[in-house]
């Protein structure tokens, strides 16, 4: 009988040899450190960075929060039906462990929790590119170059303070990378698996996982019997299937209510293209000349090379964040004045910024071993050039990064300042005044459901799906209304306002909003229905 043949291994997607893995490892504390720095200049710097949110948007997310922590799932009111408002269930169910917090401290300790959540996935994608930057650099010092220009990063510093989901979403991506690289095939299925429930529109991302999958058949990864296909398939596809179906049941639709609110066809034109632009060099390393440059020389280091670990770096660094911001700016109206709109592109933008990071350290690397292997000063021009040009690049673009660093870290206090103002304040206002048993509508509705803790009817639709997708009507829903808590320029036209009276107003000077330039939503204006206290199990002694 012929001896069998042994089956080879397909080649790895990474190179074994490279520097001692302590050695790689003791690299790491210096982004940390730069990111633990950055991160406090942020938050020093305002008592409004560190106790509020810049988006009610994060409000939103801790209603579900609190509602998954409480065993209700993802029920939008105390004890109502289930609804398809978290466009990221993924964000609201890891913040569930934070609404702990306000049992001990008060809903006032919800945004520290979730800032150091958000401080903790920040460092988790710097740790993820530092391992992607080690293996396909093998350089212990250029992966810890590559990762401190993600940690100073200020459109990554204002994400993880911001309560958004953008940085789980960055800390997937770059974390699935990081896994296929080191041939950790589970783990880069399962982070893969999981990023759409951080954004939607990360569903195309898990065709990239493809490499992962051909690691299976390595006999060091291969689950018993036959249960390997099947497995990757559940934790590639399982999540996005699973929140799907759930979608489905709750508003009739596969997608949460905000696509069928806020989306439209696909269409490219000429100025959505500009504003795309716009949105990349606005904020951050991607509007210097340094990290245009990091985007040209990870360009000639994937040419280089040609490995296929290089080429699948090429598409998922580079490409799908493409793919993905074509993607929103072709499906979504975007401005550039205020972080509702960036967020949107924000996670793509910051895989740009690792791509470039990691370009820019593979050119000094470059520079530095072929200057080591010069045989004659001759030789030693070209490479002392590419390791010299990163940082004279770098010290061009400082002044402008520092200014970019500088803007985010007001914005980011001038905004929290804001949504307390006009959104925290009134849902104290209305814990305080508002009988238990009233109904209340809103327009923007997270912190005035979360602080105001009465039955909520989001009047946007957003959270409330007969609105969004089954045809219900804006007057039907008013019906149901004891008392509103909304923009009133929103609705002077609709009819809505002639049935409720005034009874407390909340505002801020129109150049103190900062979110966006929104001259409807300086004023926030509570009011009662006219005959709620003809009702006998809705009475009450508001006075204005």
């Amino acid at each position: 009988m012929a001896p069998r043949k042994r089956r080879r291994d397909p080649p790895p997607l990474a190179r074994d040899a490279g520097p001692p893995e302590a050695v790689t490892r003791a690299w790491l504390v210096v982004p940390l450190l730069l990111y633990a720095a950055a991160s406090l200049a942020f938050l020093a710097h305002s008592e409004h960075a560190r106790h509020d949110f810049p988006l009610d948007d994060a409000w939103i997310h801790q209603v579900y929060a609190r509602a998954f922590a409480h065993g209700h799932g993802f029920a939008y009111n105390d004890g109502g039906p289930q609804e398809a408002g978290a466009t990221s269930p993924l964000w609201a169910i890891a913040n569930a462990p934070v609404q702990g917090l306000a049992a001990v401290f008060g809903p006032g300790a919800v945004p520290w929790g979730a800032k150091l959540l958000g401080l903790a996935l920040g460092g988790i994608a710097i740790v993820a590119l530092f391992v992607i930057s080690a293996a396909a650099l093998q350089s212990g010092w250029a992966a810890a170059a590559a990762a401190s220009l993600l940690a100073v990063e200020p459109r990554l510093i204002f994400s993880a303070l911001s309560g958004m989901e953008t940085v789980l979403l960055l800390a997937l991506w770059l974390g699935a990378v990081a896994a296929v690289l080191r041939r950790r095939a589970w783990w880069a299925l399962a982070l893969f698996g999981l990023s759409p429930l951080a954004r939607p529109e990360a569903f195309a991302l898990l065709a990239l996982a493809l490499p992962a999958w051909a690691l299976l058949d390595r006999p060091r990864h291969r689950a018993p019997g036959r249960a390997a296909p099947a497995a990757a398939l559940a934790l590639l596809a399982g999540p996005t299937l699973a929140w799907s179906i759930f979608c489905h049941a709750v508003n009739g639709g596969w997608l949460p209510n905000t696509y069928y609110l806020k989306a439209h066809a696909f269409s490219l034109s000429a100025s959505s293209v500009v504003t795309l632009w716009r949105l990349v060099i606005q904020h951050g390393w991607l509007g210097t000349a340094a990290g245009a440059a990091g985007m040209l020389a990870l360009v000639g280091w994937i040419s280089a090379g040609r490995q296929r670990e290089r080429v699948w770096l090429a598409a998922t660094l580079g490409l799908a964040p493409g793919a993905y911001l074509l993607g929103v700016v072709g499906s979504r109206a975007l401005r550039l004045d205020g972080y509702y709109w960036t967020r949107w592109v924000d996670p793509p933008l910051l895989v740009w910024v690792a791509a470039s990071a990691l370009g820019l350290a593979a050119l000094a690397a470059w520079g530095l071993a072929q200057l080591r292997a010069a045989a004659t000063p001759q030789a030693r021009w070209r490479p002392l050039a590419a390791l010299i040009t990163p940082l004279l690049l770098l010290l061009i673009s400082t002044p402008r990064l520092a200014n970019s660093f500088g803007e985010r870290r007001e914005r980011l206090a001038s905004d929290g300042r804001a949504i307390r103002k006009i959104n925290v304040e009134p849902g104290q206002w209305i814990a305080a005044h508002v009988p238990p048993e009233a109904v209340v509508g809103v327009n923007d509705a997270g912190a005035l459901r979360y602080f105001g803790q009465r039955r909520t009817l989001d009047l946007g639709g957003l959270n409330y799906s007969p609105l969004a997708t089954q045809h219900a009507t804006l007057s039907a829903a008013a019906e149901q209304l004891d008392w509103l808590a909304v923009f009133p320029a929103h609705y002077a036209a609709t009819g809505l306002l002639e049935a409720f009276d005034p009874v407390k107003w909340f505002s801020i000077p129109l150049a103190e909003y900062t979110i966006c330039e929104c001259p409807t939503q300086t004023v926030v204006g509570v009011a009662r229905r006219r005959d709620v206290a003809r009702s006998p199990d809705r009475r009450t002694t508001v006075s204005p």
